[in-house]
């Protein structure tokens, strides 16, 4: 094959003259020598219009450069790419035009909307912090005051005063349950993580550990099979697999003591990690909607419904995913796949 820099491009006029791309000749002194289809439609002109004209962009050999032609009825961003060539015995540069105009358009666009996203993102993180702790001196005051309400005339209340205390009281401690859920499940969008080494193996212990006297009450069985080391934040780790361990606790069947299986499987690319139960299950219909904010498995159960909506939040925050198939009368599994980083 010929060197560029001897390679005589006019003998191949025929192929440039079919390419998409715009293409220009330009000699040493920048002076247009020719130029195919594309080219001249770039430059809005005629095709016979650009040869004997000044090209009038300063572009380095070897090096793809972004450049702006102003037409009368738009600005066009095109891409650059400068190559030596010959034309008839003379050393001449070879332009390669590309219009991207659209592409920077989709670029702007994009980067509009994440910064309206960020900004929407952080207003929305504030209203929730701003409304938790709005919230939650009244809630305080109707837990306060029911107390003492009751402390002083409880012995002169009738079976139905009562219970309507007792609503109140559940009412105010469902609502702080759910204020403190939000401010939770805020702080996981909102925190940037603070990656390290996690041995699941030591998060998972000292989550047992910490529950311990919820595990002997319950008379929950827990067996962890060897856990991977993987990249991300201790402190979230935690709140996940607290999160999921209690949930199998707290949807166990009454009449059967709880079993929770914790085991993982790795390949080259991602960690997957499952917990197990032999709870009371659910349709496997509500297995998208378990994720979600407030949706609860059962009435019957206390909580604010956002466990699982953080679980989902904390995994995907590292890049993961997190699924779960379910039987009803039989148990859940989640799993946890999160990339090998």
């Amino acid at each position: 094959m010929e060197n560029s820099a001897t390679y005589n491009v006019k003998d191949h006029i025929g192929i440039l003259e079919f390419l998409q791309d715009g293409v220009l000749i330009v000699d040493n002194k920048g002076v247009i020598l020719f130029a195919n289809a594309s080219a001249a439609g770039l430059f809005s002109k005629d095709q016979n219009q650009l040869p004997g004209s000044n090209f009038g962009y300063m572009l380095k050999a070897g090096r793809t450069e972004l450049i702006q032609i102003f037409r009368p009825d738009r600005i066009l961003h095109v891409q650059s790419l400068v190559g030596p060539v010959q034309w008839d015995g003379e050393n001449a540069s070879l332009i390669s035009l590309r219009d991207v105009t659209e592409l920077k358009r989709t670029e702007f666009d994009l980067r509009t909307e994440r910064q309206k996203l960020v900004q929407s993102n952080a207003e929305l993180a504030q209203y929730a912090s701003r409304a938790s702790h709005d919230l939650n001196e009244p809630i305080r005051k109707i837990l306060v005051f029911s107390k003492l309400f009751t402390d002083k005339y409880g012995a002169q209340l009738s079976a139905a005063q009562s219970g309507m205390i007792e609503k109140i009281t559940r009412s105010a401690h469902r609502l702080k349950m759910v204020v403190e859920g939000v401010t939770r499940l805020n702080r996981v969008k909102t925190e940037k993580l603070a990656y390290s080494p996690v041995d699941l193996s030591v998060v998972i212990s000292q989550i047992i550990d910490d529950i311990e006297v919820l595990v002997t009450e319950r008379k929950v069985n827990i067996l962890v099979s060897e856990m991977p080391v993987i990249k991300g934040d201790a402190n979230f780790m935690y709140q996940l697999f607290f999160n999921l361990i209690t949930n199998a606790i707290k949807y166990s069947k009454k009449d059967v003591n709880p079993i929770i299986w914790i085991y993982a499987e790795k390949n080259d690319r991602e960690h997957k990690i499952m917990v197990e139960d032999n709870g009371i299950g659910f349709e496997n219909e509500m297995s998208d909607k378990v994720f979600e904010p407030f949706e609860r498995l059962s009435t019957e159960q206390s909580g604010s419904g956002i466990g699982l909506a953080i679980c989902k939040q904390i995994v995907e925050a590292h890049y993961g995913s997190i699924s779960v198939k379910s039987t009803v009368g039989k148990g859940s599994v989640f799993s946890i796949v999160i990339p090998n980083i």
